[in-house]
């Protein structure tokens, strides 16, 4: 069908918007892409309604510089879990190496050399360090430890025997009568004695002091071989029940003493007479 010619008679149509002289139609219109934003007016500092936020991720200059010096990550990338670092190292320096185990070995040699304060503290020092988990020498310094309560306990044990020694231990010049007393060699012929022990007179012992008698210078000048009976006597006969006890031929009689000088004592004692041991008081 041809399209009437357009004559002098017929009015010319106006061309449509987009129409090319032809009488082309346009194009319909694509809605694939979004309408472009509006225009912001120059010199105007805030963005129109309903502008997107100006994105940085397609910068042609890349990532800006971390004012640290630290690497960023790209965008949208996460950043690392919390508290790791890259190739697993510490901050400030490489991996974190083994913690040493001097002090533990310190406080082990301490306790063998018997320095009980040094050892102890350097000991429970390391128990403490040990509470982060990590292996400052806790089995040595355990060990530390327990040599040195050991060491203490026995320590500890050997002053309460020197002290209960001690106290029973006794010199001629501090013994008293009714003494009950042990010492090697007291018995028998011997010519000397070992150390002095005063015990409980119910116990069994060697002899019981009836007198003691002070040395005076006559006497002393005698010398081992003087005759010290007569001061026994004159002391024990302060005592009528000694003096009975001394002269009953029940026991054995013996002086003894440390230094024969004037002012020196003498201890005058009653001894089983058939060498055997006392098992009771002789004087109530």
């Amino acid at each position: 069908m041809t399209q009437p010619s357009t004559g002098p008679d017929q009015p010319q149509q106006p061309e449509q918007p987009g129409q090319d002289p032809q009488g082309t139609p346009p194009p319909p219109p694509s809605y694939d892409a979004p309408p472009p934003p509006p225009q912001q007016p120059s010199g105007d500092p805030y963005p129109a309604p309903g502008t997107p936020p100006p994105s940085y991720g397609s910068s042609p200059y890349g990532q800006p510089p971390s004012p640290y010096g630290a690497p960023q990550p790209p965008a949208g990338q996460p950043y690392g879990a919390p508290g790791s670092f890259p190739g697993g190292a510490f901050p400030g320096g490489g991996e974190q190496g083994e913690p040493s185990k001097g002090m533990a070995i310190g406080a082990l040699v301490s306790s063998v050399l018997c320095c009980l304060p040094v050892g102890l503290v350097l000991g429970i020092v390391v128990l403490r360090r040990s509470k982060d988990g990590r292996d400052h020498g806790k089995g040595l310094a355990i060990a530390a430890i327990v040599l040195n309560t050991l060491v203490m306990i026995g320590a500890l044990v050997l002053v309460v025997v020197a002290v209960v020694v001690g106290s029973s231990v006794r010199a001629v010049n501090d013994l008293e009568p009714g003494d009950c007393i042990s010492a090697e060699g007291l018995r028998g012929d011997a010519e000397s004695f070992e150390t002095i022990t005063v015990g409980d007179c119910s116990e069994p012992h060697d002899a019981e002091v009836l007198a003691v008698a002070t040395l005076t210078e006559e006497a002393a000048a005698g010398g081992p071989d003087g005759d010290y009976s007569q001061l026994c006597d004159e002391a024990v006969s302060d005592d009528p029940e000694r003096e009975a006890v001394s002269t009953s031929g029940d026991v054995s009689l013996l002086v003894i003493y440390d230094e024969l000088e004037a002012g020196e004592k003498i201890a005058c004692l009653a001894l089983a007479p058939d060498g055997g041991r006392l098992d009771e008081p002789l004087v109530e």
